[in-house]
């Protein structure tokens, strides 16, 4: 579990105790911070008890005094949001999620983040199995596998693997990344962002450049919609990325492609042959394809 060290003594409430809200109630109470949680399900609000966090009543509860609200991701937030939600932004208190306690305990990691309307898990999966084989310690977790505040407390400069949803990547306002993957978008969780603008600006959220003085953060982007070729120009002005792009519908002169099946990695306009995918069972079909272009 995650030291939240910089929350000690603070009041945080928590609404949303589902598996990764659970988490972060568990981990604030046990960095010392002062919790007080909320679910709208009784359920929720009883397995919490059973894990020994205090249960209270946040509409009744003034929040003049909190610290900040912690939100469970499928907690409603941007559209529609929820009344507590309200509340708290009606007084300018701090509102985040896991992902942002994470990264804000952890300064000296390294944090890889994946995100995408499809093909994240996999992804997210592919870059744990090639960093194991290549006796690179990780963890993984975030909307794939383990909540992010339920991981081991890092050693200093170990890679943090997260896959991110477009809710997570919504209650973020300082986090960023080592590298930042942004494999596809398409429609996707309008009740949530409203349209596809607001789902796209949640997901470029990953994309929040680091103070100058910093290293530079790499982004790997798919070029297959147009969303990516947006991200892609935008990010071209900023010289604080190192922009690698992947694609299944462009030959590339720089980045990775993939062509009847094979994954090239190209350089100043020449291509190499790095992989055979086709005889990789558990990658067929292009969005298989276009997963291991990323990960590679």
């Amino acid at each position: 579990m995650i030291n939240l060290e910089s929350r000690r003594n603070q009041n945080i409430a928590v609404l949303g105790l589902g598996v990764s809200g659970l988490m972060a109630a568990r981990a604030l109470q046990r960095s010392g911070a002062n919790v007080l949680a909320w679910d709208d399900n009784e359920t929720q609000c009883k397995e919490a008890v059973a894990a020994g966090i205090p249960i209270v009543n946040l509409y009744k509860k003034s929040f003049r005094k909190m610290d900040a609200l912690v939100l469970a991701p499928g907690v409603p937030f941007t559209n529609q949001p929820h009344k507590i939600v309200e509340k708290a932004k009606f007084l300018n208190k701090p509102i985040l999620g896991d992902i942002e306690l994470l990264i804000e305990a952890c300064p000296q990691s390294r944090f890889i983040g994946i995100t995408g309307t499809n093909g994240k898990s996999t992804t997210t999966a592919l870059i744990g199995h090639i960093l194991e084989f290549a006796g690179v310690y990780a963890q993984i977790g975030g909307n794939f596998g383990i909540p992010a505040l339920g991981l081991n407390q890092p050693n200093k400069d170990e890679i943090i693997i997260l896959e991110l949803s477009s809710y997570q990547l919504d209650l973020t306002s300082k986090a960023s990344f080592d590298i930042a993957v942004f494999i596809n978008l398409s429609p996707d969780h309008f009740d949530r962002h409203g349209d596809m603008n607001g789902y796209f600006k949640a997901k470029q959220r990953i994309f929040r450049t680091r103070n100058e003085g910093s290293p530079k953060q790499l982004a790997v982007i798919g070029l297959d919609d147009k969303y990516g070729k947006k991200v892609y120009i935008s990010l071209e002005q900023k010289s604080r990325w190192e922009i690698t792009p992947i694609s299944m519908s462009e030959t590339l002169s720089c980045g990775f492609f993939v062509k009847d099946g094979f994954l090239f990695e190209a350089k100043e306009g020449n291509a190499t042959k790095i992989s055979n995918l086709n005889p990789i069972k558990t990658l067929k079909g292009t969005h298989n394809w276009q997963n291991a272009a990323a990960a590679t």
